[in-house]
């Protein structure tokens, strides 16, 4: 089911909340906003079951918009933002592979601090990996062991609004999750938690341009 097809699936079923005196674009907005919502839910649900997430729910896209820092190897580039998981794993990023590299990924650290402390050259010659990066919000930052910073980098990853990810067309790709997703989804949904997305959602201005934005216009 393409991502078009399950806003159109979703707004038939009529949900209350979402639903106010605007554009088509905006509506569809907001139903897009809330699938986005409860897939992150039955992921939670699913993971804390099963202990691992299913392949559907992964994207994966080159970044080649990468910036260098404050010294030899060190990087700086913007991506959508990760899903959130309950513990152990904590979030949806399943690897950051420097110049596309598969055989190669780099290790993520907790804090800015630490980076800084991995940045004065002290600590990176202790890792096994190429070098480590930390995650604060839509924002990476890292550094290489080797002192070169790359000019690209592959990403695997779960992200909290799948139609931001670089180049995903709404009317043509599939929605990222399994088999199974939208039962699993209207069970969520029509819960108290369901009603409750619903009235946030009702509440989230967005820009009538964002769908059609998603559809055709790279992130950056």
């Amino acid at each position: 089911m393409t991502t078009l097809e399950l806003i159109q699936e979703v707004g038939s079923w009529k949900l209350g909340g979402i639903y106010t005196d605007e554009s088509a674009a905006n509506t569809q907005s907001r139903l897009l906003n809330l699938i986005n919502s409860a897939r992150l839910k039955v992921l939670s649900m699913y993971y804390l079951a099963e202990g691992h997430v299913p392949q559907a729910y992964f994207q994966r896209f080159e970044i080649t918009n990468v910036w260098a820092e404050d010294c030899p190897g060190s990087f700086v580039f913007n991506c959508p933002a990760v899903a959130s998981l309950p513990a152990p794993k904590m979030n949806g990023l399943d690897g950051i592979f420097p110049d596309c590299n598969q055989s190669v990924t780099l290790v993520g650290i907790a804090s800015e601090q630490q980076l800084r402390a991995y940045k004065s050259h002290t600590m990176l010659k202790f890792l096994a990996s190429k070098g480590v990066f930390v995650m604060t919000g839509t924002e990476f930052r890292g550094v290489m062991r080797n002192g070169k910073t790359p000019s690209r980098f592959l990403i695997r990853a779960v992200f909290s609004e799948p139609h931001r990810v670089p180049n995903f067309n709404l009317e043509f790709d599939p929605y990222p999750a399994p088999d199974g997703f939208v039962s699993d989804m209207k069970k969520v949904l029509d819960s108290d938690e369901g009603r409750r997305f619903m009235m946030l959602t009702d509440q989230i201005s967005n820009s009538k341009l964002d769908i059609e934005d998603a559809r055709n216009t790279p992130n950056r």
